[in-house]
């Protein structure tokens, strides 16, 4: 049996030119499918460059629906060190690829935000409990 849950990040808090890793642990065996993330300008002051799962990066290795995925592949392919604007996590984003594999309580998921202006950055995954 599969419940819905979520993991919350933040807030971290940069000036411009600064990386944070915003870091959380889930509490049980988590699947995330979804990220949510908003900062102080609406999704423009801040970058999702990399989410790790335990060290091991999962970005960009992410399932984009067909509409998106050409501009994801431009995106990910000319700039892969930059990330993409954290409006792209939108809460009104009806599913944004992210698939997390399955992990414990002791896996550490890591997302590396960098700022582009002083500001604050949060976020949350959507997912569920899953059996391992």
């Amino acid at each position: 049996m599969t419940k819905d849950t979520q993991i919350t990040f933040g807030p971290v808090s940069g000036k411009a030119g600064d990386v944070r890793l915003a870091s959380a642990s889930p509490t049980c065996a988590f699947k995330g499918a979804k990220l949510i993330a908003l900062d102080t300008a609406g999704g423009h002051a801040t970058l999702v460059r990399q989410i790790y799962v335990d060290n091991a990066p999962i970005f960009p290795r992410i399932k984009f629906s067909r509409w998106r995925r050409l501009l994801a592949w431009l995106h990910l392919r000319k700039l892969p060190s930059i990330g993409l604007p954290t409006v792209t996590f939108n809460h009104l984003a009806v599913g944004n690829g992210i698939d997390l594999p399955v992990c414990g309580p002791a896996k550490i998921i890591t997302v590396e935000v960098v700022f582009l202006v002083a500001g604050e950055w949060r976020g949350a995954f959507l997912g569920y409990t899953a059996a391992r």
